[in-house]
């Protein structure tokens, strides 16, 4: 049951919102995906290939919030700020 396809477009004139957090379709991303299925991609291969996209995004990637630089940098640079910042254990 439920609505009609195109149901919003005939009663505005315009088709329907998205979510604003739902993400879009990427066709050729799940294209990809059911392709290297097909060709006999194994659970190791996507494993190793899920870690080297995990490294990239964490450690390589250029981040624009964080002034075009790497999170792994940013983490550093955050660690070595605060720490500068502690004053120096005094023997007792």
């Amino acid at each position: 049951m439920g609505r009609p396809a195109g149901w919003m477009t005939t009663r505005t004139g315009r088709p329907a919102m998205r979510s604003p957090g739902r993400p879009p379709v990427r066709r050729d991303v799940e294209r990809a995906f059911w392709l290297g299925i097909a060709s006999g991609l194994t659970s190791e291969d996507v494993e190793f290939a899920t870690m080297a996209w995990v490294d990239r995004y964490n450690h390589r990637r250029l981040h624009s919030t964080l002034a075009m630089i790497t999170p792994a940098e940013h983490e550093a640079a955050h660690y070595a700020a605060t720490t500068a910042l502690q004053p120096e254990p005094q023997p007792v």
